[in-house]
């Protein structure tokens, strides 16, 4: 369960080990839940199945990384952030290092999905 404040939120992955979906398959061993603080009262939950955590972090990151310039070594140590738009579904944007992300989860499909909880 990860919860914030701020629209960005830590998976416990860098940037690396986000794109390597054999380590993600290995690693992951459930579903995740992340909780937006929007309003102390009124949090929203977005719940991700495992498979669909992976899909999400890896994709992303693969569109991400293909875009950094220079020295790649920073995979190595940035954590992988899951922003909130893209768990709400949204692509990237045009003139940012995402121009072009196709989200394979459109809509905000995992907004209080808490049968995911028992997906794989």
């Amino acid at each position: 369960m990860k919860a914030r404040r701020g629209r960005d939120f830590p998976t416990g992955y860098n940037l690396s080990e986000s794109i390597n979906v054999d380590l993600l398959n290995k690693e992951v061993k459930g579903p995740y839940v992340f909780i937006y603080l929007k309003d102390e009262n009124a949090p929203e939950y977005y719940i991700l199945s495992r498979k669909q955590l992976i899909k999400l972090l890896s994709g992303l990151h693969i569109a991400f990384c293909k875009n950094i310039k220079g020295n790649t070594s920073r995979m190595n140590n940035e954590p992988a952030m899951l922003s909130l738009r893209f768990i709400q579904g949204e692509n990237g944007k045009k003139g940012t290092r995402l121009e072009g992300y196709i989200n394979p989860f459109p809509g905000n499909i995992f907004h209080d999905a808490w049968d995911n909880i028992w997906e794989e």
